[in-house]
C-alpha cells in the first residue's frame, strides 16, 4: 500500500500562522482516528501519512486552545484555478479524484469546454509538460478532444493522441466517430509499430466475429484465414496451405533466366534451361536441332502429303532405290517431273517401251531419227511423193525425179538402155 500524505496551513482570520495548533486525522464522517496527532510548526504548517486507505477520504480536526475547526473530506469547492504542486515522493500523486458511490459504472471526473461559439471542431485538450535539458518545461503528450459536429442530435466527436516529434507535436492515434461512416480509428506513425500479445494471438474481427488471426509459432509466423491456417513463415520460407492464385502476368522468382522454365523434381519446381535437342528462345519459339528427328521417332503412316510444304522434298532426301512403282500415282510423273536427258536407256528395261508409252503421232506420220541423233516426228507427205534422204542424210518427202519412178495409183517400171 503507498503512503497517503496529509497537510495543510492553519492561520489565523488576519493571516497570522497558527503555531502549535494539534492536527488530528479522523476517517471521513466519522470518529474512528486513523492516525496519531501531530501539531502545526511555526508557519502554520502540519502534515501527516497513513498507509491505510479509505474510500470515502479523511476528515482533519484542528484544535487550538479552544477553537477547533475541521477540514472535511467530503467539501465542495468551487474556484478559478487550482494548481497543484506534490514533492512528497514518486509514489504520491498530486491528484486524487474519487467517486465512492456503491454503483457498477461512477463518473470520476469531467473535463469539460464550456465556450459559447458551439462551432464545428472546437477542441479541448490535456498538456502533459516536463522540463527538458535547459530546465525548460515543454509540452511532451497531448489528449485531445474534438467537438467534429456539434448539431444538436447528430453530435460527432474524435478525440487524437499526439506526441511531441521534434518540438512538433504530431497526432498518431486518432478516434473518429462520423454519423454516416461510423467510427474509425487511425494509426500514423514514422517508425514502428509494435503489437504484442505476449504469447497470445492477434485477432481480426467483425462484428465480433473472427475473420482471421496472426499467431505466433516459435518465433515463426502463421496467418489464419477465419480459424484456417492459410500461410505459415518460417524464416524466409512461406508455406502456402491452399491454391496458390496469380491474377497478374509475371512471376518473379531470384532466378529468373531468359529461356528457362519450371520443372518439377519431385518436391519441387526449380527454374531449368531446356537442353538437347530441344531449344526454347525467352518469346516461347522452340527449335529442334538438324538431325535429331530420326525415323523410328516417327509413327507409320504419321508424315503425309498435307504435312510437307511444296517443294521441301528434292533427290537429297531420298536414298537410292527408295522410291520404285508402287510410291508413283498412275501419270503422277511427266515430262514437267524429268530434267533434261533424265531418262536414258539405263532407266528403261527392255521392252519396257511400247506404244502406249509414246505419244500419239498424226496419221501417216512416222518416227525416224535426225540429224542431231534425235527421235522427231515426220508427218506424212504429199500425193505421189516418195521418201527419201536429203543432202544431210535425214528423211524427207520428195517427188520423184523425171525419167525415174513415178508413183500413182498404178506403178509403172520404164528402163532405159
Amino acid at each position: 500500500m503507498a503512503t497517503i500524505y496529509q497537510s495543510g496551513y492553519v492561520f489565523k482570520d488576519d493571516g497570522t500562522a497558527v503555531e502549535g495548533a494539534t492536527v488530528q486525522l479522523y476517517q471521513a464522517d466519522t470518529t474512528t482516528t486513523v492516525e496519531s496527532s501531530t501539531t502545526t510548526s511555526a508557519a502554520g504548517y502540519w502534515t501527516l501519512s497513513t498507509t491505510t486507505e479509505h474510500a470515502s477520504g479523511y476528515d482533519a480536526k484542528i484544535t487550538s486552545g479552544s477553537s477547533v475547526r475541521y477540514r472535511r473530506g467530503n467539501d465542495r469547492l468551487q474556484i478559478e484555478e487550482l494548481d497543484i504542486r506534490n514533492d512528497t515522493g514518486n509514489g504520491q500523486g498530486g491528484l486524487l479524484v474519487a467517486n465512492t458511490t456503491n454503483d457498477a459504472s461512477n463518473k470520476v471526473a469531467t473535463f469539460a469546454g464550456r465556450n459559447s461559439t458551439r462551432a464545428d471542431n472546437d477542441e479541448i485538450y490535456l498538456s502533459f509538460e516536463m522540463n527538458n535539458s535547459a530546465g525548460e518545461i515543454e509540452e511532451f503528450a497531448r489528449i485531445t478532444a474534438i467537438a467534429a459536429d456539434v448539431t444538436d442530435d447528430e453530435e460527432d466527436g474524435q478525440i487524437k493522441f499526439g506526441v511531441s516529434v521534434d518540438g512538433t507535436m504530431t497526432n498518431v492515434f486518432t478516434i473518429t466517430s462520423s454519423e454516416s461512416a461510423g467510427t474509425d480509428m487511425n494509426l500514423d506513425v514514422s517508425g514502428d509499430l509494435t503489437l504484442d500479445a505476449d504469447g497470445g494471438d492477434i485477432f481480426f474481427k467483425d462484428g465480433g466475429t473472427t475473420f482471421g488471426s496472426a499467431t505466433n509459432n516459435s518465433g515463426n509466423l502463421i496467418i489464419k484465414s477465419g480459424t484456417t491456417t492459410a500461410l505459415t513463415f518460417t524464416g524466409s520460407s512461406v508455406a502456402v496451405a491452399g491454391d496458390l492464385t496469380i491474377t497478374g502476368d509475371d512471376l518473379v522468382m531470384g532466378t529468373n533466366t531468359s529461356g528457362y522454365v519450371l520443372v518439377a523434381d519431385g518436391t519441387n519446381y526449380n527454374p531449368v534451361a531446356v537442353s538437347g535437342d530441344v531449344t526454347m528462345a525467352n518469346d516461347g519459339a522452340v527449335t529442334i536441332a538438324s538431325g535429331s528427328v530420326e525415323t523410328a521417332m516417327i509413327a507409320a503412316d504419321a508424315i503425309t502429303a498435307a504435312k510437307i510444304a511444296d517443294d521441301v522434298i528434292d533427290s537429297e532426301h531420298y536414298v537410292d532405290g527408295s522410291i520404285d512403282n508402287a510410291h508413283l500415282a498412275d501419270d503422277a510423273v511427266d515430262s514437267d517431273e524429268l530434267a533434261a536427258g533424265a531418262v536414258d536407256t539405263a532407266h528403261i528395261a527392255d521392252n519396257n517401251v511400247t506404244a502406249a508409252k509414246i505419244f500419239d503421232l498424226a496419221r501417216g506420220s512416222i518416227i525416224v531419227g535426225n540429224a542431231s541423233a534425235a527421235t522427231a516426228e515426220l508427218t506424212v507427205g504429199s500425193e505421189d511423193q516418195v521418201l527419201t534422204t536429203d543432202s544431210s542424210g535425214d528423211a524427207v518427202w520428195a517427188t520423184a525425179a523425171a525419167g525415174g519412178i513415178s508413183v500413182g495409183k498404178s506403178i509403172a517400171l520404164s528402163m532405159i538402155f
